[in-house]
């Protein structure tokens, strides 16, 4: 029982590792990372980079789902993953032909229901996990550090690309801001021990 509760606690450490940082990233970038992929394609580059922001808030929620999914199923809850999901697809239907109805917020309801949707799924997976592993280590605790990481990473890397704009063109300044922001993020989790050995050596 004490192992199978390290290994959940190292999945969801490791998941939330990767994630958080990538969501984080993902939205302080999107504009340039738009202006990059679709360098040919101003118009269309400015009017995804908004989505891409808001879409990118999902990653952390999407992955963080499919953790909790494998694990779930692992203690032969299967259905309950499937139950949450259909949840989660209910709101995001119906979130979905609310907000894209008000002229105002048009395709980005779409992308908003989306993140609220596995939000919703995210949450109730937790729940579930949290009754079939009581002593597990609290999500919450896990995520804080991590948090902060990725707080001092993104202020950094921002910092960085805002700089180097003033040197070559957004589109090149993003790349070694990437670079910096992945350097600062492995000093910080190391700093706030959002790692740990174990987590390593696994």
């Amino acid at each position: 029982k004490r192992s199978i509760d390290h290994i959940s606690s190292v999945s969801m450490r490791v998941t939330l590792l990767i994630s958080i940082p990538a969501s984080v990233g993902m939205c302080l970038f999107s504009g340039p990372i738009c202006q990059l992929l679709l360098f040919n394609k101003p118009a269309a580059a400015s009017g995804t980079a908004p989505l891409l922001a808001m879409l990118s808030v999902a990653i952390a929620f999407n992955s963080t789902l499919f953790t909790t999914n494998a694990i779930l199923q692992s203690f032969g809850r299967a259905t309950v993953p499937v139950i949450n999901m259909a949840i989660g697809g209910v709101v995001k239907i119906a979130l979905s032909y609310v907000l894209i109805g008000i002229p105002e917020i048009n395709a980005m309801g779409s992308a908003i229901s989306t993140v609220v949707s596995y939000f919703v799924i995210m949450v109730l997976n937790l729940i579930a996990m949290k009754r079939s592993l009581p002593d597990m280590d609290s999500i919450l605790f896990t995520a804080l550090p991590i948090l902060f990481s990725a707080g001092v990473m993104g202020a950094v890397s921002y910092g960085a690309y805002y700089g180097l704009c003033l040197l070559v063109s957004p589109r090149i300044a993003v790349l070694p801001a990437i670079v910096v922001a992945v350097g600062v993020y492995a000093v910080c989790v190391v700093l706030f021990r959002a790692v740990t050995y174990d987590d390593v050596a696994m």
